[in-house]
């Protein structure tokens, strides 16, 4: 029987802890992303390029993206261009083809599509890419912003 994988503590985190279930203290902190972790991986290309530049500089912001999520991100990118590319060649072609038999069978490049679709669903979810995965979050960035901290105007005030 499968379960359902672990949520990242980051995402818990920026959920508010919504099961209130003590979080795991000893669990490894990976290092935030350097500034060569943000570069796109010079072999990715065309749609996956895209992909990297437009979802990495939204994550780092957020926590979600550190150092050792470089090769994930990287997977994700080049499972959406494959996305891309299988969906592209899709619209040229029928959804039904005929086999070599000559009976008719559904185009396996849909099978293609429908399994990259449920594995970018799969990672997106990880990281918050999804609706549903971000619907729950607490930004802590931007409530910070929003509320002004009490503790400051004391000390402000009381400076000579």
């Amino acid at each position: 029987m499968r379960t359902k994988p672990a949520k990242p503590t980051a995402l818990k985190k920026l959920e508010g802890n919504r099961g209130h279930r003590p979080l795991n203290p000893c669990e490894p902190t990976p290092p935030p992303p350097k500034p060569e972790d943000l570069l796109c991986p010079k072999h990715l290309t065309g749609v996956a390029r895209e992909t990297w530049n437009e979802v990495v500089p939204a994550l780092v912001p957020l926590g979600l993206f550190t150092a050792l999520d470089r090769q994930a991100m990287t997977v994700y990118c080049l499972t959406r261009q494959r996305f891309h590319q299988a969906h592209d060649e899709l619209e040229k072609q029928s959804l039904i083809k005929r086999s070599a038999r000559g009976r008719q069978i559904v185009n396996p490049l849909l099978r293609v599509v429908d399994q990259a679709a449920r594995q970018l669903a799969r990672m997106g979810a990880e990281f918050g890419l999804s609706p549903s995965a971000r619907s729950p979050m607490i930004a802590r960035g931007l409530l910070e912003k929003k509320k002004p901290n009490r503790f400051l105007k004391l000390v402000k005030r009381n400076d000579p």
